[in-house]
């Protein structure tokens, strides 16, 4: 089941806040989807960050993000970031308008 429709907008808007604000060198968010089943929250989302930056630190920026989301609300929960080199949302909007 999709998060209740009044808490929905605020979680997401909450979670995009987190992820596009923790670091300068985060460049991007983007297929951000969200849900609670069974009592768990499902965070997906893509974060865009430059190619130059090594793995263990973009690994490391990512960590620090889920645990700030995780502690908008004590309840379970199942986050999934992607990191991306580059913003491919372009490709991902066309994918999802082709079907």
């Amino acid at each position: 089941n999709p998060i209740g429709e009044g808490e929905r907008p605020r979680m997401t808007a909450a979670i995009r806040d987190i992820a596009r604000h923790h670091s300068p060198l985060v460049n991007g968010v983007h297929e951000l989807r969200t849900r609670r089943s069974g009592g768990i929250h499902f965070v997906e989302f893509h974060l865009v960050m430059s190619d130059d930056i090594p793995l263990g630190r973009a690994h490391r920026i990512a960590d620090e993000i889920e645990a700030r989301i995780r502690a908008l609300e004590k309840t379970r929960w199942s986050i999934n970031i992607h990191l991306d080199p580059v913003d491919d949302s372009h490709r991902d909007r066309k994918r999802e308008e082709e079907g």
